[in-house]
C-alpha cells in the first residue's frame, strides 16, 4: 500500500510542478497555449495550482492537466528549460505513467 502511495504523490508533485512553472510566467503560459493549438486540443479548462485548504483541488488539478495533457507532452519536447527545471526538482517531468496512477 505504502509504494502505491509514494508513486502516486510523486505523479502529483509533478504534476503540481509543471503546472506551477506553466502559470508562472505569461510566456510560458503563452508557450503552452501554442503547444495546445498545434497538438488541437479543444479545452475551455483553465490551469490551476491545488491548495492546501480546498479538499478537492488536488483532484481538480489533476482532471485538467490530463485533459490538457498532450499539451504537457509537446511542452516536453518544445522547451528545454521546462524539462531542466522539474528535472532539478523532481527528476522527471510528467508522464503517461503519472496519468494513469491518478
Amino acid at each position: 500500500m505504502r509504494d502505491g502511495l509514494h508513486e502516486t504523490n510523486i505523479a502529483i508533485l509533478r504534476i503540481r510542478l509543471a503546472v506551477r512553472y506553466v502559470c508562472s510566467s505569461p510566456d510560458w503560459l503563452k508557450r503552452f497555449k501554442e503547444c495546445l493549438e498545434i497538438q488541437k486540443v479543444q479545452s475551455k479548462a483553465v490551469l490551476c495550482l491545488d491548495v492546501e485548504t480546498r479538499w478537492n483541488s488536488t483532484f481538480l488539478m489533476v482532471k485538467v492537466v490530463v485533459a490538457l495533457k498532450k499539451g504537457f507532452d509537446m511542452l516536453k519536447l518544445e522547451d528545454k528549460k521546462y524539462v531542466s527545471e522539474l528535472t532539478r526538482i523532481c527528476d522527471d517531468v510528467p508522464s503517461q505513467d503519472n496519468f494513469v496512477l491518478c
